[in-house]
């Protein structure tokens, strides 16, 4: 069964290192917390699971998740998980000898200070559990290899490290035990995001009490700590045999993804042009409107976009190989929300191509997959605790990034398009998208050499009678730099037409000063961007924003604002105007193709001069963008 889920894109940002001795420290002292060289993108991760964690009794979270059914365990050494909390520089070794007559066909590695080579995606110099636990058949290297893990297993030394509370909150706010969450989080993402998994197991020793975890894309389940160096408490050891006993299944792993024959690898190789040793995985992919169907089969490399957070739709796509159909498909494999007003994303399709909505990408089929670890675990009413259910998507058409345009008219062309099939799924079958974003509108192009745009990731649209009538199931949706200014100031306000198209004034903004010729500095842009369409602040919970995307959309008197508003109540004048300014292709530059422009921020202490205080919000690019248009629509 293939184990590595490895993606060229990256799951976090690489940390800038600048204390050698922290590093050595690190490799020398396994068992130890070294605050003092806090890495801030690990400990941002403790954000990803906050109110995403719930307790449960260590009995319960055996009995649900593990349950015995194996041979008899053998008795518990207990002098040896005593020397485990006496915190010495050999607490791997210790720890491994303790567990090993429970760790049936599996190996135990101490990995504290062998990061993994593979890992550049990740963070490579912090992203080293102090135990990792293989297949004995699969580990090569002792090292750390998150494709091949099965679990891991951190220390910390001192109660105030807990990650974890059993009294008051579940999340402690200390500095301590929030880097301790960021770094567990840390671990549990890049191994899920390097594994085709359904869940994750792992264990977390804190002084003398230790913690068992069960990680899926609804968040996490702790039990409470429990003590480990006496004989009236075996739950560790239990954990371990229990673990090695199960099948893949129970395990975590996501058994709907095996490997292809030889004849099916030669044939997708060929197929998708990816050579030896790119490994390919073949995915079984059922069909929600033919229930007794037999599961087609497809088969991809790398994933070429993936979602980069623990919890969510963690969402991967691929270019694929269609075995029944012979020929390359575009496949999602997602996470969906389960809730009552959210319809799957399949059964979208079926309705956009019924009511002949255009400008929409070719369905083939998809559908939830089966088995009751496909579903995440979930507790109603916890948190901010989501129910989601693996779900997979095949579409006939394969778009490019709107970022690869050939000229700005293609760029515009294309989101011209994705406008149209806005409008007719909005006015034939009241569907509102709720998620225009730059990924989301692809250029397209078919063999007559035709170019045009779809409109993609239907996953998050809503009747819009069903958005009026404050329905609550998906909080405020989109991407970040692309919401509506009044969509971010008041995370509450019902979406209307009005934020959807002001989504895509965005987008083009967006695109434009990011890949088109540009008089501005890198440091100028950067600024911009921030300013506009990065801008956060407030509850973590429920941020904010929006303030300098409003004041780039605003006109200089009332009157003019007033005019654009109700401009963006409906679709026509937008079609109109992009419409008409594309009409004359011989007018637009003819070499203008997309060229990634140069962003950086400033120097700390830097004393560049700006023309005033309110020289960035003065540039009003989504107004600059719009003019524009307008000029070329009424040449």
């Amino acid at each position: 069964m293939p184990r590595n889920a490895s993606s060229s894109k990256s799951c976090c940002k690489r940390a800038s290192i600048t204390r050698a001795c922290c590093l050595d420290a690190s490799a020398a002292t396994p068992f130890t917390s070294l605050h003092f060289m806090r890495d801030a993108t690990i400990s941002a991760m403790a954000k990803e699971i906050h109110n995403k964690c719930s307790s449960m009794d260590v009995d319960e979270f055996l009995e649900q998740f593990l349950p015995r059914g194996p041979p008899d365990i053998p008795d518990s050494n207990v002098a040896a998980f005593q020397k485990i909390a006496k915190k010495t520089t050999e607490t791997a070794m210790t720890t491994i000898n303790a567990l090993t007559p429970f760790c049936v066909n599996m190996q135990l590695i101490d990995t504290h200070a062998t990061p993994d080579p593979q890992s550049s995606d990740f963070n490579p110099d912090l992203l080293k559990p102090d135990i990792a636990v293989y297949k004995a058949k699969d580990i090569v290297d002792p090292i750390t290899q998150f494709s091949l893990m099965e679990t891991h297993v951190e220390f910390k030394m001192t109660a105030m490290d807990d990650a974890f509370s059993d009294e008051g909150a579940l999340e402690p706010g200390s500095e301590l035990s929030h880097d301790t969450r960021g770094q567990l989080v840390s671990y549990a993402n890049a191994q899920m995001a390097s594994q085709y998994r359904t869940h994750l197991f792992t264990v977390f020793i804190c002084a003398d009490k230790a913690r068992l975890l069960r990680w899926d894309r609804s968040g996490v389940i702790i039990t409470r700590a429990f003590p480990y160096d006496s004989g009236e408490s075996t739950y560790l050891q239990e954990f371990f045999w229990c673990l090695s006993h199960a099948d893949d299944v129970t395990r975590g792993w996501d058994t709907t993804v095996t490997e292809p024959t030889l004849d099916e690898a030669a044939r997708a190789r060929h197929s998708l042009d990816i050579d030896q040793p790119e490994a390919l995985y073949k995915f079984a992919v059922y069909d929600d409107i033919d229930l007794d169907a037999e599961p087609s089969y497809l088969i991809a490399g790398r994933p070429f976009e993936r979602h980069a957070y623990p919890t969510g739709h963690a969402t991967r796509c691929f270019i694929a190989y269609h075995l029944a159909e012979n020929r390359n498909v575009f496949m999602k494999d997602t996470w969906r929300i389960v809730a009552p007003d959210l319809v799957a994303e399949g059964q979208i399709y079926e309705r956009l191509h019924k009511a002949e909505v255009p400008h929409i990408a070719e369905f083939i089929l998809a559908g939830d997959i089966p088995g009751p670890t496909h579903k995440t675990v979930f507790k109603p009413g916890f948190g901010l605790q989501r129910q989601y259910q693996h779900y997979r998507l095949v579409l006939g058409t394969i778009g490019r990034p709107l970022t690869s345009f050939g000229s700005s008219w293609e760029m515009v062309n294309a989101v011209k398009d994705a406008l149209i099939a806005h409008q007719q799924a909005f006015e034939k079958l009241q569907i509102m998208h709720q998620d225009i974003s730059v990924g989301n509108v692809l250029i397209t192009e078919d063999i007559n050499g035709h170019l045009g745009g779809i409109l993609i990731d239907w996953d998050l649209c809503q009747l819009t009678d069903k958005i009026t009538k404050g329905s609550n199931s998906v909080e405020r949706t989109g991407t970040w730099q692309f919401i509506s200014a009044k969509l971010l100031l008041d995370p509450s306000a019902p979406r209307t037409i009005t934020d959807e198209l002001e989504s895509l004034l965005h987008v083009l903004t967006w695109v434009s000063i990011m890949f088109t010729p540009t008089a501005m500095s890198p440091v100028d842009l950067f600024s911009m961007l921030r300013l506009h369409y990065d801008e956060i602040w407030g509850d973590p919970d429920q941020p904010m924003g929006g303030l300098g995307k409003r004041t780039a959309i605003q006109a200089e008197d009332s009157h003019a604002a007033q005019k654009m508003l109700d401009r963006l109540r409906g679709h026509g004048w937008i079609l109109d105007m992009i419409t008409k300014a594309l009409q004359d292709r011989d007018a637009w530059p003819a070499d203008d193709c997309a060229r990634s422009n140069s962003v950086y921020k400033a120097r700390e202490g830097s004393n560049r001069k700006r023309k005033s205080d309110s020289e960035l919000e003065d540039n009003r690019p989504a107004q600059k963008v719009w003019l524009a248009l307008e000029e070329r629509a009424l040449l």
